[in-house]
Formats: structure tokens, C-alpha cells, sequence
């Protein structure tokens, strides 16, 4: 009996210290392959440096994570962002933005939140409207800014960096259909003219939807809205050191009211 609890055991003891040994070179195997994250870049200082270095509340949304989450205009980013609120008032283009509670309202004629696109500011509620295609990245900072971005920055910014073309060759084609006759047509499409001088990226799409009102006197829909967005960006870079980029955007909104 002796020699058979002997036998028994021995295969039970060294199963056990060899489960026991799993741990320790797997903690071993990490620590000599540490896994290290990708660093952030984000200019919301003015200048490009990591996102640890800077010492304020700041969101950062990539152009990956917008295409991801299938986020398309300002509405669609808010929910990402914490304390960060665009209310709409009902038409299209007319938005009081909201950080902490705190805004300028919607008839006055600058906000307490400016928003940059490609560094070029827009300082009220009408206008305050983009379609985020073709983006690098948002960086959004929480807090007040007026020692960097001027004095309608009470409560904080918004960056919206387009993606700048090269040499790579980019494009996409997406399409949308829903109710009350909803379509939706973008286009997107980068790439060089003369590789490593001349790069040319354009973007843009088309929104149409019946209105939600019926008229039964003129058998029609109302409130129908129609909305058109494009931005063309042409960059040179002459030298290493040297870069120049045109850009121009376009937006109209109609509705019938």
C-alpha cells in the first residue's frame, strides 16, 4: 500500500509545483517585453508636445476613433467629452456650446467657448456647425483659456485638426438612408500631385431629409432641411523646413420652414 501512495503522489506533487512555477515566468516574460503605448500628440498649448506634459483638462479624440464611432458632426462628439453639453435650438448651424454648465447663449454675439477649425476661430452661435470627415484629430480643453486662445475662451476650446494630404493615397465613399426619405452621400480623397512637393485632399458630402410636419393643404412635407459641406486643402512643401497649406471650406444649410 505504501509503494502505491507513493507512486500516486509523486505525479500529484509535481504537477502542482509546475502550476506553481506558470506565474513567475509569466511575470518574467512581461517585464522583459513591457508593453509601452503609443505617445499622443496634441498642440493644445500652441506648440506639439505629449499629452502627459500638458497640465490641463484636456480630451483628445482621434481620427481613427471618430471613423470608428461613426461620429459625424459636433452632436455626435459631445457624448464622448466629459462636461461638455451642445444643445440644439431647433435649426441647423445655431448652437450655444456648454462647458460646465457655463455658456454665452445663443443671441449674444461671441461664445465663452470658440471653436478652431485648422486654426481658424469661430467665435459665435451662428456658424457653430462642422461635419468632422477626413479629421486627424479634436482636442477639446476644459477650463478657461483666454491667456492662449483670447478673451471669448472663458471656459474652454475646441481644435479640430483636418488630416493634411501626402504621399499616401486615401479615399472613402460612405452612404446613408433612413426615415422620412434621409440621404446622405460623403466623399473623401487625399493624396500627391507631385510626390513629395504637391498634395491635394478634398472632402464633403450632401444631406437631404423631408420634414416631419405634414401640410395638408399644399400636400407636402415641412421643415424639410438640406445641407451641403466640402473643404478642399492644397499643400506645398518647398523644403524640409518649410510648408505652406491653402485651405477653403464651404457650408450651406437650408430649411423650409
Amino acid at each position: 500500500m505504501s509503494q502505491i501512495r507513493n507512486f500516486s503522489l509523486k505525479p500529484i506533487c509535481l504537477t502542482i509545483i509546475g502550476c506553481l512555477s506558470l506565474p513567475v515566468h509569466a511575470e518574467q516574460s512581461s517585464q522583459s517585453n513591457p508593453i509601452r503605448l503609443a505617445d499622443i500628440k496634441v498642440s493644445a498649448q500652441k506648440h506639439e508636445q505629449n499629452l502627459l506634459e500638458v497640465p490641463q483638462s484636456l480630451t483628445v479624440i482621434s481620427g481613427e476613433d471618430i471613423d470608428e464611432k461613426a461620429i459625424n458632426t459636433l452632436q455626435d462628439l459631445a457624448p464622448h467629452v466629459p462636461n461638455f453639453l451642445l444643445p440644439s435650438a431647433g435649426q441647423d448651424g445655431l448652437i450655444a456650446p456648454t462647458m460646465r454648465g457655463l455658456n454665452a447663449g445663443i443671441i449674444s454675439f461671441s461664445t465663452s467657448l470658440p471653436m478652431f477649425i485648422d486654426g481658424v476661430p469661430v467665435l459665435s452661435a451662428q456658424g457653430f456647425e462642422n461635419t468632422l470627415i477626413d479629421i486627424e484629430r479634436v482636442e477639446i480643453l476644459r477650463g478657461p483659456q483666454s491667456t492662449l486662445y483670447g478673451r471669448n475662451a472663458e471656459v474652454g476650446a475646441i481644435n479640430i485638426y483636418s488630416r493634411k494630404p501626402d504621399n499616401q493615397t486615401r479615399g472613402g465613399v460612405v452612404a446613408e438612408f433612413g426615415e422620412r426619405n434621409r440621404s446622405k452621400m460623403q466623399l473623401k480623397a487625399s493624396g500627391a500631385l507631385i510626390k513629395d512637393k504637391l498634395y491635394l485632399a478634398l472632402a464633403g458630402d450632401t444631406l437631404s431629409q423631408n420634414g416631419y410636419i405634414d401640410n395638408t393643404a399644399k400636400n407636402a412635407t415641412e421643415d424639410d432641411r438640406k445641407q451641403d459641406n466640402a473643404r478642399a486643402q492644397l499643400r506645398w512643401t518647398p523644403g524640409s523646413n518649410t510648408e505652406v497649406l491653402l485651405t477653403a471650406s464651404h457650408q450651406k444649410h437650408n430649411e423650409s420652414l
